[in-house]
């Protein structure tokens, strides 16, 4: 082509260029909707190292010393650090209130300060408590923890289930799977377990004849739970501990000592949830309704 041809072409190129852009642009505007995906393999590249050199050259300016920015960073990811840590509290609270189920809603978290230090199976607990949570059952997400004594300005005590001051009548039963999918608890039928704590993480229950025992296959893995009057109905039920032995009483042979152990370490818990006086009112209403 020769030089002349080839200015026309540009001409005639640029001149039609310019009434489509200014002249005439909605009349080739539907054209161009048409014709514009020809160009994407050449625009494509072209708007990404067009954005690439921007960004290396546009950069924020700041004036301040570089001293102060690092500064500002540091606070910076120790705020971050320590929000990451309260909002895994705060969602460690709520599954504690979930897996109690709806008894958790009327529990108070009470955060442990450390155990007792006495030759007691005792927890010593941070707050200011009023009397109402006295002999209170105290709970934890694997059942019965003990009951809530001695409420003081600045703090309480946690008697636990394995404490030797500690008893209450219970009953025998294992947790099966149901019809549903879910779980449900199957009782034995024996005389009320009477479980009394023995110290050191260890209960004990004395008022069973061993042949009852054997009868109604009382063994490793049977659970205990509360079936006892002094407690709120709302918390019947719950878990006391887990039959780990079932042996022939030595100076009786007729009678067993049946050994339980709570699901956890009750003395390593952080936090128990206090069942309140309002839930020993609200609760039995809410479950009637819902009958």
């Amino acid at each position: 082509m020769s030089q002349v041809k080839f200015n026309h072409v540009f001409t005639c190129l640029l001149i039609l260029s310019v009434l489509s852009a200014f002249v005439f642009p909605r009349k080739t505007s539907n054209v161009r909707a048409h014709v514009q995906g020809i160009f994407y393999p050449v625009a494509k590249p072209a708007r990404a190292i067009a954005s690439t050199i921007r960004g290396r050259m546009e950069r924020p300016t700041d004036s301040r010393p570089a001293d102060t920015i690092v500064e500002e960073n540091q606070r910076l990811k120790n705020t971050v650090a320590n929000l990451s840590w309260q909002v895994e509290m705060l969602q460690a609270r709520v599954a504690e209130g979930e897996r109690l189920g709806d008894i958790g809603k009327w529990c108070k978290r009470v955060p442990v300060m450390g155990s007792d230090s006495a030759t007691r199976d005792s927890l010593s607990v941070v707050g200011s408590f009023d009397d109402s949570l006295v002999n209170q059952p105290a709970l934890y997400e694997g059942g019965l923890a003990g009951t809530f004594e001695r409420a003081g300005a600045t703090g309480a005590q946690v008697r636990l289930v394995t404490d030797r001051s500690f008893g209450a009548t219970g009953c025998f039963g294992t947790f099966d799977p149901d019809t549903n999918g879910g779980i449900v608890f199957t009782p034995k039928m024996t005389r009320a377990p009477y479980v009394e704590g023995l110290g050191r993480g260890v209960m004990m229950i004395k008022n069973i004849e061993y042949k009852e025992a054997m009868d109604a296959k009382i063994g490793d893995g049977t659970w205990v739970v509360l079936k006892d009057k002094q407690f709120a109905q709302p918390v019947q039920r719950v878990k006391i501990g887990r039959v780990v032995s079932v042996k022939k009483r030595v100076e009786s042979p007729l009678w067993a000592d049946i050994e339980l152990r709570p699901e956890y370490n009750l003395m390593a818990l952080n936090a128990v949830m206090v069942f309140t006086k309002e839930g020993e009112r609200e609760a039995p209403v809410a479950a009637s309704a819902r009958d």
